[in-house]
Parts: C-alpha cells; sequence; structure tokens
C-alpha cells in the first residue's frame, strides 16, 4: 500500500432529516498504480442512530491537479 500525503477531501452536503452526507476525496499523488493521475471519489453515507449503515461510492481516473470544482 503507498503512503498517500495528499489525500483531500470536502463535505459536499449534509442531509440531517434524511441521515444522509456526501463526501468527495482525492487521493493525490501516487493514488494510482500506473499514469500521473489521481483517483476522485464522490462517497455518500447513510447514517441510522450515529453509525455509517451504509456507503455508496463512485471512483474515477482523473489527470493530476484535477480541482474539486467547489471551493468553501
Amino acid at each position: 500500500m503507498p503512503t498517500l500525503a495528499a489525500i483531500k477531501a470536502q463535505v459536499a452536503a449534509v442531509d440531517e432529516e434524511q441521515g444522509i452526507v456526501w463526501l468527495r476525496m482525492n487521493f493525490g499523488k501516487g493514488s494510482l498504480m500506473k499514469g500521473d493521475g489521481e483517483l476522485s471519489v464522490f462517497e455518500m453515507f447513510k447514517i441510522y442512530d450515529g453509525r455509517i449503515n451504509a456507503v455508496e461510492a463512485f471512483m474515477k481516473e482523473v489527470p493530476a491537479n484535477t480541482p474539486f470544482l467547489w471551493q468553501y
């Protein structure tokens, strides 16, 4: 397993009534076995009683230094 020092994560949205959290992550340099790209992930979590009960993730290879498309 590589050491990934450049992991970036941002909470994109939280719906407290539905118990859903949407997270955007980029694993940075070295996150792919081949090429110079990076692994980009969108994850959604379903929360019941303060615990994560389900996770859905969408992953894609993106060019290095791809911005998140929004900034806080």
